[in-house]
């Protein structure tokens, strides 16, 4: 089952992280994107979408990774009339996107832990739906069951 989430463009340039650990989580990330998860993105099109702005403005080898990963990863655009995540002022601006996306990963978080965690999110996830235990950190879930 694929992961719908959505990044406020401006957690990804991580200002203040090293290169190496900096590269290496937005490597992680890409990574879980492509084989588990589905990009949610504000606007009618992925190419005039902010998260595609910002990605022009990163430096040169994330952005090479980012344009790879555009090409091949799976997007959807947002409810129409989402604005992005970028302009979320309060919880409630959160509700258009229920049902739709299941992780914003927000620029409010810290920038230097929130790609890492969401690559590890997505993972957990994952296992989670396919076992119905929480095998990643945090809070203990459980399995719902829809009674079908």
């Amino acid at each position: 089952m694929l992961v719908p989430f959505s990044i406020d463009p401006e957690a990804m340039p991580m200002d203040g992280t090293a290169r190496g650990p900096r590269r290496h989580s937005h490597e992680r990330l890409i990574e879980q994107w492509l084989t588990r998860g589905l990009l949610v993105f504000a606007g009618p099109r992925r190419d005039e979408s902010a998260i595609v702005a910002k990605i022009a403005t990163l430096p040169q080898d994330l952005r090479t990774m980012w344009k790879a990963a555009l090409r091949i990863g799976r997007t959807s655009p947002g409810p129409a009339g989402w604005p992005g995540l970028e302009y979320l002022e309060s919880m409630e601006d959160l509700r258009p996107l229920q049902g739709v996306v299941r992780l914003a990963c927000l620029e409010t978080v810290l920038h230097e832990t929130i790609i890492p965690w969401t690559a590890e999110w997505l993972v957990s996830y994952e296992l989670y739906l396919t076992t119905g235990k929480w095998l990643g950190s945090s809070a203990v879930h459980t399995a719902k069951t829809t009674g079908r």
